[in-house]
């Protein structure tokens, strides 16, 4: 069995994807760095996707800039909502409302924010050897300090693409030439040197612990003695979602397929088809965006009723277009502002910039803050703690100032975005201190 690929779109570019198997549960399966027209030509991966697609109808894609998908097109990599776009594209073009997802290492990434952000379009999330943070901190000890994550960046960059990688990554099958040559092909073939090393450097940097607790879906943490993501980083995962189970596996590879692939489909098979049909939840994560004019209350007075309203008409004519034009959803006019969601705060941070830009056309300036959380969904409104800490946070802002969370500025990590320090606050009705910053745009 070697299914056809066949593509789909995301805007200009082009995803390559993969679907075969015709169990009645679909299985995304997303291996970091595995080209989908290439894994075939091994045997063991070969039996690998041959025993899921015996309980599941498998989907597998290249995201962007990798194997068989359009080469990246940006000036950097995309942003994680990006490389999100490209998982839903494929979803939708597989015809598939809800998947379980089953993602390794820095694809884990992308599974846990799709299962907070979209918890609709996910049955249930397995990860292994995945990690909500590499970078030690005095908050996750756990985590690798930087020298430590310099050597291995070195490593693995130096050696990518030869057989000499395969003792840290694979060591199960170092001393299999065939196995080792593979492999080292398979890497050659995912996406050029320089571009690894970029995306080792972006995604590295990447803080996700604040989502953890926004994930509903069932879910299943695998891990094993990986030499580059030690175990302790799937614990920390599985301690921090609700209701997540962990599971030691033997070995000390990455992919866990030279080490025990049978145990690990086993673990697959039995989470995807015993779990329980998965709850709808009302709550999800989104980023929240609240705006407010500067000076409303001077303006209007000193222009009078008529043209006070066709100014505001005006804004929310403008604020409506860029912020639907920018993939957000407009919850609400809050009079001379507006509250609205994105699924991303990239995404949500570009907006809040070309609004700020677009009443500046109009002469008027806002204040914004955004934040990163969970939601309540209340119908057509929202509501939780994530909405009035943004409420707040927008409070705290100078005329034209966009201030957003730590949970922000964590998430946006490597895009090129820039930010200032505004230190700790305590705001009203808000527990707790909160570190700020404005974004430099």
């Amino acid at each position: 069995m070697r299914p056809e690929t066949r593509y789909t779109s995301v805007g200009a570019d082009k995803v390559a994807y993969q679907c075969f198997g015709d169990g009645n549960l679909d299985l995304v399966v997303m291996f970091t760095s595995i080209p989908v027209d290439v894994v075939w030509e091994s045997r063991r991966w070969r039996r690998f996707f041959e025993r899921l697609a015996t309980f599941s109808r498998v989907i597998m894609f290249d995201r962007r800039g990798y194997g068989s998908s359009d080469h990246i097109r940006f000036e950097s990599l995309p942003r994680w909502e990006a490389w999100g776009d490209d998982l839903t594209a494929v979803l939708d073009a597989t015809g598939s409302a809800e998947a379980s997802i089953f993602a390794t290492a820095d694809m884990g990434t992308w599974g846990m924010l799709l299962a907070a952000t979209s918890p609709e379009r996910v049955r249930t999330l397995i990860l292994l050897n995945a990690s909500a943070r590499v970078h030690a901190a005095e908050d996750y000890p756990i985590g690798r300090p930087l020298e430590g994550i310099e050597a291995i960046h070195e490593i693995v960059t130096s050696l990518r693409g030869t057989t000499e990688l395969t003792k840290y990554a694979e060591p199960a099958v170092a001393d299999d030439p065939v196995e080792a040559e593979f492999l080292a092909r398979l890497a050659r073939l995912s996406c050029p040197p320089s571009s690894y090393a970029e995306t080792m450097l972006y995604t590295r940097q990447f803080d996700v612990r604040g989502v953890l607790d926004a994930i509903h879906v069932p879910t299943l943490v695998l891990a094993n003695d990986y030499e580059f993501i030690p175990a302790t980083h799937g614990r920390y995962i599985a301690d921090h979602v609700h209701g997540a189970r962990f599971e030691q596996l033997p070995g000390r590879g990455l992919c866990g397929i030279y080490d025990c692939a049978d145990q690990l489909a086993d673990h697959i098979e039995e989470f995807v088809t015993g779990a329980k049909p998965l709850t709808r939840t009302d709550r999800v994560l989104a980023t929240v965006l609240f705006t407010d004019l500067v000076g409303s209350t001077d303006l209007a007075s000193r222009m009078g009723d008529r043209h006070w309203k066709e100014l505001l008409d005006a804004h929310d004519r403008a604020v409506r277009q860029v912020i639907n034009d920018g993939g957000g959803r407009i919850i609400k006019s809050t009079g001379d502002g507006v509250l609205a969601t994105f699924d991303g705060p990239d995404r949500a941070i570009s907006c809040a910039a070309d609004v700020r830009s677009a009443l500046g056309d109009l002469g008027l300036q806002i204040y914004a803050g955004l934040h990163t959380g969970e939601i309540e969904l209340r119908g057509d409104d929202i509501g939780g703690v994530a909405v009035h800490l943004a409420s707040r946070l927008m409070t705290v802002a100078k005329p034209g100032e966009i201030i957003c969370s730590r949970t922000v500025k964590d998430l946006v990590v490597g895009s090129g975005i820039h930010f200032d320090d505004r230190g700790t606050h305590a705001l009203k009705g808000v527990p707790d201190e909160w570190q700020l910053y404005a974004v430099v745009v």
